[in-house]
């Protein structure tokens, strides 16, 4: 991981992109998925459905328009949850490995919400374009978010259990 420090320093300061560029991908996917559906779609989307059928409605721009947004405030968050911790570790005085790692994890959590909406727009899309209906968005959600959880918690295992190395080597080391 790059610090930002200042170029008196003698060190370049950079921002790592490779933590968000998955984020800003999922922006670009959903943008790509409405473009190609867009002429398929009624003038009017079923999104929200109960016991298999459509019971709301609403304009496809006000659709699209929504989800992307949706999906371009969750990249934008990585971008701000990256910045954010780059420039507090520049005042840390040895900010390690394990920021590094938490930083990771920071810019990528956002991925749940946008797989889910990334599934939410393709399940109204095929529905209203072809009346194809995929598993329901709350089972995709869940599973999402329960994979996403596993995956948290052995993170913060390993993070926990690298963090009580490290102390317990300085210790050694005073």
């Amino acid at each position: 991981m790059t610090r930002p420090e200042d170029s008196k320093n003698g060190i370049k300061s950079s921002f790592p992109f490779r933590l968000i560029v998955l984020p800003f991908g999922l922006v670009v996917i959903s943008a790509v998925l409405a473009a190609v559906f867009y002429p398929e779609l009624p003038a009017r989307l079923a999104y929200h459905f109960h016991n298999g059928l459509p019971d709301r409605w609403l304009g496809k721009e006000v659709f699209i328009t929504v989800m992307v947004l949706a999906q371009a405030f969750f990249a934008l968050l990585a971008f701000i949850a990256v910045r954010v911790v780059l420039l507090a570790t520049g005042y840390l005085q040895a900010p390690g490995v394990l920021t590094g790692k938490l930083l990771a994890v920071m810019s990528q959590v956002v991925i749940i919400p946008q797989l889910i909406i990334v599934f939410t727009m393709l399940d109204s899309f095929l529905y209203n374009a072809y009346r194809v209906k995929l598993i329901p968005v709350w089972v995709f959600a869940v599973t999402v978010m329960a994979i996403g959880g596993v995956f948290l918690a052995v993170f913060f295992s390993r993070i926990i259990h690298e963090a009580r190395q490290q102390h317990s080597g300085t210790r050694k080391e005073s």
